[in-house]
């Protein structure tokens, strides 16, 4: 648990609002409509409480659509999110939520939920729902767009980090063991593999293989420590990816959650597939959860 939650610190860390959406894509602007919709119906001084917050995606959407609402975001890892009228908690397991039973009149959670305990998570959230609120949940679903997409890149990540792949060579190669045109070599062949080679992840590993030769002309020991530091955060990305993975619920565990909130006095309507793009070719995002105490 403290490997999973060390992913998800360093990279709320980076400065990310969404945890796997472009916010400039279609994508980004129709689940801000979810959130953008519900904050329409809220009365003035709503008390609003975000799980799995992250750096505030859903949470600064409420408050720009409805400035009358008292928001709270809480994530477990360490978030650096915007200043604004939301409060934030980090550190904070959602499992464990520090608040008295009713606080809120409104839970939500955009991709977060389901990374906890979900029995424990659901109780809680339903401990602190008062009378008559409202819940939304939007959860991974294994076959949506977005999992399938991220979970290519796991295979990528482990070949660049492989023993003796392509970072090990970058590190012998910093410390002269392996002349740069071995290491050329090296990278030319890694693009000959058949593993997927997507901009986000090799396309930034080559450009900063290029930055960190040039950099051990000058400081050959800031060399080492950006070597160790990139190499620290696309381990840690893998990890977040795989955490990903074993988050997203099937049909039947929806199946199961939906008892699990019913049993806590929670009553969620039959679960929807939420989908983007256009209706003759919709993708599928993931399982959206409503409901009310």
């Amino acid at each position: 648990m403290v490997e999973a939650v060390s992913a998800w610190t360093r990279y709320w860390q980076t400065g990310q609002r969404h945890s796997c959406i472009n916010t400039q894509t279609s994508d980004g602007a129709e689940l801000a409509k979810i959130w953008t919709d519900l904050a329409m119906t809220l009365r003035n001084g709503a008390r609003v409480l975000d799980l799995a917050t992250g750096n505030g995606a859903v949470t600064e959407q409420l408050a720009k659509s409805n400035q009358g609402l008292h928001i709270t975001g809480v994530d477990q890892a360490e978030i650096t999110p915007p200043r604004s009228q939301v409060s934030y908690l980090g550190n904070t397991n959602i499992t464990q939520l520090p608040f008295v039973d009713s606080s809120f009149d409104v839970v939500t959670s955009q991709f977060g939920f389901e990374y906890a305990l979900q029995p424990a998570a659901a109780l809680e959230a339903s401990r602190v729902l008062a009378d008559g609120g409202q819940m939304c949940l939007l959860l991974h679903h294994p076959q949506s767009v977005i999992v399938e997409s991220n979970m290519l890149k796991i295979p990528e990540i482990k070949a660049l980090l492989r023993p003796d792949g392509l970072l090990d060579k970058c590190r012998d190669c910093l410390h002269n063991q392996l002349p740069f045109a071995d290491l050329e070599a090296a990278g030319q062949a890694y693009l000959a593999t058949s593993t997927l080679h997507s901009r986000q992840i090799t396309g930034q590993v080559f450009e900063a293989i290029g930055i960190l030769h040039q950099l051990k002309q000058k400081t050959p020991a800031s060399a080492h420590e950006h070597l160790e530091t990139l190499v620290g955060r696309l381990s840690a990305e893998g990890d977040r990816l795989q955490q990903m993975r074993d988050a997203a619920v099937s049909e039947d565990q929806v199946k199961t959650l939906t008892l699990t909130f019913a049993e806590a006095g929670v009553t969620l309507a039959a679960p929807e597939k939420f989908h983007s793009g256009h209706a003759d070719q919709p993708a599928l995002i993931g399982w959206l959860l409503r409901g009310s105490r």
